[in-house]
């Protein structure tokens, strides 16, 4: 089994043990083949078959798991399940650090919203 980095962005589609690490970054473990079977990729990310069907069919943030068909089975490059995931957590890091807004902030800034808009003639 080959071990590859993956981005420290807290990733929902990383292996329990490694979502929930303290520190250190976090590694996907993938087998060393080239092609994998959807089994394989479910076990990679520590997700259910079904959730990997739905990558490859629906995608996650406007980004489908790339993959093929071998006769009547489905298949997966590892390269861009790698390439994959890069994909779907860029940026996240950003946005964990995001200060949580208070509600009297949410609300001073829906009534000035409103007062712009009524302004404006709306």
């Amino acid at each position: 089994m080959g071990r590859l980095a993956s981005p420290q962005s807290g990733a929902c589609l990383l292996p329990r043990a490694q979502r929930h690490a303290a520190a250190g970054s976090a590694e996907l473990t993938l087998p060393d083949k080239e092609v994998l079977t959807v089994k394989e990729v479910a076990r990679a990310l520590d997700c259910h078959l079904s959730s990997v069907w739905r990558f490859m069919l629906r995608g996650v943030r406007g980004h489908r798991l790339p993959s093929f068909f071998v006769g009547s089975r489905r298949r997966v490059r590892r390269d861009d399940v790698v390439a994959w995931l890069q994909l779907i957590n860029a940026g996240r890091h950003d946005a964990a650090h995001v200060p949580a807004t208070k509600p009297a902030d949410r609300n001073r800034d829906g009534e000035r919203t409103e007062r712009e808009l009524i302004e404006a003639g709306f």
